[in-house]
């Protein structure tokens, strides 16, 4: 087993990076060859005795490169299993097969089980490192049968730190370290910031289809931002983050079918003085929604002249016009 490590991580002069050559791959096959005994004995480093080892197999950066609690961590991993004494060869849970996209969190915030907040809060940016876990810091004592983890299990862990960042001021509002009540000691840009993040966060839920978690984060984030008048002294880019808002809760809420409530973000949006809008804002948009929103309730006459709106902005759209069509057609009918 100690050759096993000796191989993965050579140098011998732990404070500086080793040439590559020296840093052999890991051989997973070799790893899971050798019992959790093997594991607890070899492993050097004891980041909480009894209960958390370690073994680097990259260094990262210098000592100014850690990451530090309260941080946004973005991570690479790989959590292995124990069966019958041995790690299995495949993970259970990893950001490198299949979506191999890295996990982003915040540092010591509980959103990650204990012994990945510990792992990361140990290494440098580009380190690499395994660390084994004892239950306490894994799973506890009743695991999570549907995951087949058995009570009280072992887990070894494979862990990249991709990079470490402190926290936006969009962030902190997000995850609640920043109260709304807090608005007026910000500025323009923090609130815009702060805008940004929740509009991000509530197409993250729409895209999953949850779109009543989208129509909350999209009201959060649009009661920060309504704490600035909307007038001739309110920058452009804040005017048309609102009206962004508005395009997006009225989508969320149609898709939800609460028409009257879409019909209402409709005519808020319809507020916003168009000389703070572009083409890019898709001021069309919103009258082709606000015309769908009364062809679902029958109001044909306004559904047209909302039609006829989007027709003068965007000419030429198809879809546009075949929702005229739709709505002289459903008339006759």
């Amino acid at each position: 087993m100690a050759g096993i490590f000796n191989r993965i991580f050579k140098s011998a002069t732990p404070t500086e990076q080793p040439d590559p050559e020296q840093v052999s791959e890991i051989n997973w096959d070799d790893i899971t060859k050798n019992s959790l005994p093997s594991f607890q004995k070899h492993l050097p480093e004891h980041v909480i005795p009894g209960h958390i080892q370690k073994i680097t197999i990259r260094l990262g950066k210098g000592a100014n490169c850690i990451a530090y609690h309260g941080d946004i961590v973005t991570v690479h991993y790989d959590l292995y299993k124990f069966k019958n004494g041995f790690p299995e060869s495949r993970p259970f849970d990893s950001t490198t097969t299949p979506r191999k996209k890295p996990h982003k969190f915040e540092l010591m915030n509980q959103e990650v089980i204990p012994v990945l907040d510990i792992a990361v809060n140990n290494m440098k940016l580009g380190e690499r490192a395994i660390f084994l876990s004892s239950p306490k810091y894994a799973y506890g004592a009743h695991g999570i049968p549907e995951l087949k983890i058995e009570p009280a299990a072992y887990i070894l862990l494979l862990v990249e730190l991709v990079s470490a960042t402190k926290p936006t001021v969009g962030e902190l509002a997000f995850r609640g370290k920043i109260s709304v009540h807090e608005r007026d000691t910000l500025g323009e840009e923090d609130l815009y910031d702060i805008g940004e993040e929740f509009k991000k966060q509530g197409n993250k839920a729409y895209g999953k289809t949850k779109y009543m978690s989208a129509v909350e984060n999209y009201k959060y984030g649009l009661e920060w931002l309504m704490g600035s008048v909307i007038d001739d002294d309110t920058s452009v880019g804040f005017q048309r983050l609102i009206f962004a808002y508005y395009i997006n809760l009225v989508v969320a809420f149609i898709k939800l079918d609460l028409y009257d409530t879409a019909l209402q973000y409709c005519q808020l949006g319809a507020r916003i003085p168009e000389k703070f809008l572009t083409i890019k804002d898709h001021p069309a948009k919103l009258h082709y929604r606000l015309a769908l929103i009364y062809l679902e309730k029958r109001h044909y006459e306004k559904a047209k002249v909302a039609c006829k709106k989007a027709l003068q902005l965007e000419p030429r759209n198809r879809e546009i016009h075949e929702l005229l069509a739709k709505i002289d057609f459903d008339r006759v009918d």
